[in-house]
């Protein structure tokens, strides 16, 4: 009886291995299933494609900055505004091609990642169904007594030994192959979520290439504005350009005198900062102006506080920590469009953070921020070189790090907009 008893439990152990094996090794083979041949070599083709062609237009987009920056440097006349507004125009015409390659880039891949995701989600309802032919197999086999089951019922020690070895073997098997099936699950799932990252930065590309279509039309219509105001006269252009140096040397002088008087309040301050702590630059480009005595007095000041990047119009601006917006501002005079963020730092000192002169501001009060995300888009709102060497001639960003303790936002006393002022760092210092 004890016999018998042991070689039931044996053989149904069999029987639900066995089954394991199957569908293990369905599922496997699901797991290696390849895309066609043709259709993955020509998604790819294509990718690899627009992928070449997207490094040459950011090279393009590179070369052109250097020669806006060039330009910025020379001599104030109205032929080279007018050259810079014909590069500006060319660098963003440019720039809306990168962004419609780059919207066609994600859209390939996620047709190509929905693709690897429907292989895999037939080919497991394909075993599914094998599954289910499989039980109603195993269900005749247990009532026809099989070979499975004439092996069992053999007294021979030597073949009941050999049936005892194919089990360890199967369970081991299917050990390794359950590690497959774990391991598909995996995959789907990145697929999935793959597919909703690139859903993201295209929604993000599509949102950027609305706002680089704008600013192609505004840089246009400023060019054309130019040239109706100056009749294409220097003369009248210098004229013009007088007017706007003396207001903004104003609005300058009144941001170092409240600053300067901060300073004396406070007394001078050990810098919180340190190397690597802020651990990206606020944009990608070229450093045009660094903190400190700069020298640059034409624009109204001799102590310049904080740091100028250059790059096309538009770029993403980042923040550098993670923090709390405490500020936002938008004007046509002083820093323009910014925000200011709060840092607690590790070694318990606080500093902000201010991001001056974008293009657009994606942050608000009060908001929560990680470091990388994105604050806004370069600009030249305020008062940039644009005001004093023309119109449009300054794309940067303006960064400038204070600390807490004394830091404030005040209301001009030239005009009905707020200004963030207070104890500077060089930015240097964190970066």
């Amino acid at each position: 009886m004890k016999i018998r008893n042991k070689k039931t439990k044996l053989r149904q152990t069999i029987l639900k291995s066995a089954l394991v094996v199957f569908l293990s090794l369905a599922l496997a083979l699901a797991n290696n299933i390849p895309l066609p041949d043709a259709g993955a070599a020509t998604i790819e083709q294509e990718l690899q494609a627009k992928q070449q062609r997207l490094k040459e237009l950011e090279n393009q987009i590179s070369q052109t900055t250097k020669d806006i920056n060039s330009l910025v440097k020379q001599q104030n006349t109205l032929q080279n505004s007018i050259k810079i507004f014909t590069a500006q125009i060319s660098q963003v015409t440019t720039q809306i091609v990168v962004t419609e390659t780059k919207i066609e880039i994600a859209g390939d891949k996620i047709t190509e990642l929905n693709g690897q995701i429907r292989i895999k989600e037939n080919e497991v309802e394909r075993v599914k169904q094998n599954l289910a032919n499989l039980i109603r197999e195993l269900y005749q086999m247990d009532r026809s007594d099989s070979t499975i089951m004439a092996l069992m019922n053999n007294d021979n020690l030597s073949d009941f030994i050999n049936a005892v070895s194919q089990i360890e073997n199967v369970h081991g098997r299917s050990y390794e192959l359950l590690q497959d099936i774990k391991e598909l699950k995996v995959q789907l799932e990145d697929n999935r979520a793959e597919v909703q990252e690139q859903k993201k930065e295209l929604e993000q590309f599509e949102i950027a290439l609305t706002d680089q279509k704008n600013l192609l039309d505004n840089q246009v219509k400023a060019k054309n504005d130019l040239l109706v105001k100056t009749k294409n006269q220097e003369s009248i252009y210098q004229a013009l350009l007088a007017q706007n140096k003396n207001e903004e040397d104003k609005i300058q002088q009144e941001i170092q005198d409240l600053e300067n008087k901060i300073r004396v309040q406070l007394g001078e301050r050990t810098s919180p900062g340190k190397k690597g702590l802020f651990k990206i630059w606020p944009m990608n480009g070229t450093l045009t102006q660094g903190y400190g005595n700069t020298g640059f007095r034409s624009l109204g000041y001799s102590f310049h506080n904080g740091l100028d990047i250059a790059a096309a119009a538009g770029t993403p601006i980042y923040n550098v920590y993670d923090g709390t917006v405490n500020g936002t501002g938008s004007s046509d005079k002083a820093y323009g469009n910014w925000a200011t963020v709060r840092y607690e730092l590790p070694n318990g000192r606080c500093v902000v953070a201010l991001y001056a002169h974008m293009l657009k501001r994606s942050v608000s009060d009060g908001q929560s921020l990680k470091g990388g995300a994105v604050i806004g888009t370069e600009g030249n709102t305020g008062n940039t070189t644009r005001l004093l060497y023309g119109p449009h001639r300054g794309f940067h960003l303006h960064f400038t790090v204070f600390d807490c303790e004394g830091f404030q936002i005040v209301k001009s006393v030239n005009g009905n907009y707020m200004v963030p002022v207070g104890y500077t760092y060089n930015p240097n210092d964190f970066l």
